[in-house]
């Protein structure tokens, strides 16, 4: 009994002493990390680079998988509204443009997206943005370490959308000529949201009237969203915007 009692307490203690506290996985790579202890960002980032020395650090992607229930609410309630557009009578340029977003909206994947500096020396050297990677019922985090893409995308309401090739220099304008590409009838023809790798969101206006230098990464993604004429859409297109932060991928 007594030699029975040592061993039960011997796996008491050993479970509990290597218990893992922290799970960070990298699927794209088909790793995970894990910690017996609370970790710093830091710490993960420095592991994830060894892992994945290859990655793109300005678009490195850390989702926390206790939030995503919030972020297929926000992909319904804008597929709702999208939904409506396409089907309103009498709309022709606006149900086609809806139709084309909702199209390309659907085929994407999207997480809940810590935004946070992921530089490992910008977190080392300030503490504030060096948050500890565990909290009360969620230990699960994924990292999306993708290589350096060499191209943005182009979403929205245009003929088509997809991959450009990235040219250092170019405004948005430079890209539409360059690649021939239309803007629908139901698209905003003079604003634009740029979201760059780090899921930074700038604002472009590309019109005569409103024309700015704004710079793109690679990896950055452009969205031409609904016309402005129909002043129910500039919420809408701030949605999209919002959920195109969180969609996984270059």
């Amino acid at each position: 009994m007594g030699r029975f009692l040592s061993w039960m307490i011997s796996l008491f203690v050993s479970t509990h002493l290597f218990a893992v506290e922290l799970v960070v996985e990298l699927p794209l790579q088909n790793k995970a990390l894990q910690y017996t202890e609370k970790t710093r960002l830091s710490q993960v980032l420095i592991d994830v680079h060894s892992v994945a020395p290859e990655r793109y650090s300005l678009g490195l992607f850390l989702a926390d998988l206790s939030k995503q229930a919030e972020v297929d609410e926000l992909f319904q309630e804008i597929e709702s509204e999208l939904t409506q557009r396409k089907n309103k009578p009498n709309y022709t340029a606006l149900n086609q443009a809806s139709q084309t977003i909702l199209e390309q909206l659907t085929s994407f994947q999207f997480k809940s997206r810590m935004l946070l500096n992921l530089d490992y020396d910008w977190a080392r050297a300030r503490p504030m943005s060096d948050p500890m990677l565990t909290y009360p019922g969620q230990s699960k985090f994924e990292v999306y370490a993708f290589p350096r893409p060499e191209y943005i995308t182009l979403i929205g309401a245009v003929d088509r959308p997809g991959k450009l090739t990235f040219e250092p220099h170019f405004q948005l304008t430079d890209y539409l000529d360059e690649h021939g590409i239309v803007l629908l009838d139901g698209a905003n023809k003079t604003e634009a949201i740029a979201i760059q790798p780090d899921g930074q969101v700038v604002e472009i206006g590309f019109g005569w009237w409103n024309s700015k230098e704004t710079y793109l990464a690679p990896g950055a993604i452009v969205f031409i969203g609904l016309s402005s004429l129909w002043n129910e859409n500039e919420e809408l297109n701030r949605q999209i915007a919002e959920l195109l932060v969180l969609r996984v991928g270059l």
